[in-house]
């Protein structure tokens, strides 16, 4: 019984938070969270999501790194809203691809990908070097209006 209240609060917290920015490491290991049309998420280290959803309308701002271990997915597929990473070095890992509604790629330095990864509405690389390694990327919109870039790295 704690442990569901502990998650009907969290996610009561980030329902108030509309307009609110909330600075954390964001462990997810069951929640349904949901993020608000106005709502900013900010996180300002490691996301894991080792299970649970994010139903996404609004933006989340990650300074940090990125881990799935969830195999049925991060983003509810009703998700549109924005994901920026904005650290520097980070690095995108875990069990599982995770595919972003729309993926931002801010941050300085390299983003090193250690797991596949989608995007499926849009990429905006700005002048970000995403080295994929063995892993693939999917821009899963064939919309060429999809894909944003500035100069490259």
């Amino acid at each position: 019984m704690k442990i569901r209240l502990g998650h009907i609060c969290f996610a009561a917290v980030l329902c108030l938070a509309n307009s609110a920015k909330v600075s954390a490491q964001l462990v997810n290991n069951g929640v349904n969270v949901f993020i608000g049309q106005s709502a900013l998420l900010y996180v300002d280290a490691k996301v894991v999501n080792n299970k649970g959803a994010i139903l996404n309308k609004g933006e989340m701002i990650i300074n940090g790194d990125w881990e799935n271990n969830d195999a049925s997915g991060v983003f509810h597929y009703l998700s549109s809203g924005s994901v920026m990473f904005t650290g520097r070095n980070v690095v995108f890992s875990g069990s599982s691809g995770t595919s972003f509604p729309r993926l931002v790629l801010k941050g300085s330095g390299l983003f090193l990908m250690n797991t596949d990864l989608y995007a499926k509405l849009s990429l905006d690389l700005d002048n970000a070097e995403l080295k994929t390694g063995d892993n693939r990327f999917v821009l899963e919109n064939n919309d060429a209006n999809s894909l944003f870039v500035n100069n490259g790295f």
